[in-house]
């Protein structure tokens, strides 16, 4: 930060709000019809190995165990 004044140039030191807030939407979140549920396209479908499934299961079942969560993998022909 700088401040000019007839007496000269002052540089100061800027400190940010560590505790700072994103703003409020300007609009209200549009949900289609089929929910909030990511859907995948058939694009991503097509070039998904089907040997990765048993992977990504895998490590989803794992990250459920640790976490006690129940996330399941969306990424499914």
């Amino acid at each position: 930060m700088w401040n000019a004044t007839k007496e000269g140039v002052r540089t100061r030191m800027a400190v940010v709000n560590p505790e700072a807030y994103p703003p409020q939407p300007l609009k209200e979140k549009k949900v289609e019809e089929g929910g909030d549920r990511y859907q995948t396209t058939d694009s991503v479908l097509a070039g998904w190995p089907e040997e990765m499934q048993e992977v990504a299961e895998e490590i989803y079942t794992e990250f459920n165990k640790k976490h006690e969560t129940n996330y399941k993998f969306q990424l499914k022909k």
